[in-house]
């Protein structure tokens, strides 16, 4: 999962994932550190448990000083850029151009950024919401994994195959909020096909809440 953690000491303690190696789990945080403690149900439990509390408290904040150099580098550089391939320009008219284009990425950039970390959010709230029903009804069926995304339905068949959870706090971050709405809207039309086809309704159809 992505790092929401509100400062340094935060990220000594922010789990972002973890993995299984023969007798260990091996658990990454957010200060790039690892930690390797012994393997047991238990543990992967408290841990997810951990990742999901994380989850749930997740705020999009400002962009870290990473990200704005990140936004701000590559633009930077475009003024005199721009400026030695305007031929007959003057200096102050082609920085001036530069500049403009530089306002036009970095703005755009910023918004587009703290739109990803929303998204991202959103998605762990309807994973929260939602893994249960979507862990205990997800199979191979072609129809459970019609319109979700080539990546997702590898990763589902592999978790399925080796009798694993398919969606869970560890790997959710491979699926998108779109994946997991399409499923989500599989499992409730193969819901109402079965009972539809089992005429479990009667003969007035399904009765749905206003």
């Amino acid at each position: 999962m992505k790092d929401y953690s509100l400062n340094y000491e935060d990220k000594k303690r922010y789990i972002k994932n973890y993995k299984h190696k023969k007798d260990k789990i091996i658990i990454k945080f957010a200060n790039r550190k690892k930690r390797p403690v012994l393997y047991s149900k238990e543990n992967i439990q408290k841990i997810e448990s951990k990742m999901e509390e994380q989850a749930r408290k997740a705020e999009v904040k400002p962009l870290t000083p990473l990200e704005e150099t990140l936004i701000m580098g590559c633009p930077l550089a475009l003024p005199l850029t721009v400026t030695n391939f305007m031929d007959n320009a003057k200096f102050s008219t082609g920085l001036l151009f530069g500049l403009t284009i530089v306002g036009s990425i970095i703005f755009p950039s910023k918004y587009l950024m703290c739109f990803i970390k929303e998204n991202d959010i959103e998605k762990l709230h309807y994973f929260l919401e939602y893994k249960k029903e979507l862990n205990a009804n997800i199979n191979n069926d072609v129809n459970m994994l019609l319109n979700v995304s080539k990546k997702a339905t590898r990763i589902i068949k592999a978790q399925l195959s080796n009798k694993k959870e398919p969606i869970n706090i560890n790997n959710i971050g491979k699926y998108s909020l779109k994946d997991l709405r399409t499923i989500k809207e599989n499992i409730d039309k193969i819901s109402l096909s079965y009972l539809n086809e089992n005429n479990m309704f009667g003969d007035q159809g399904p009765v749905l809440k206003k």
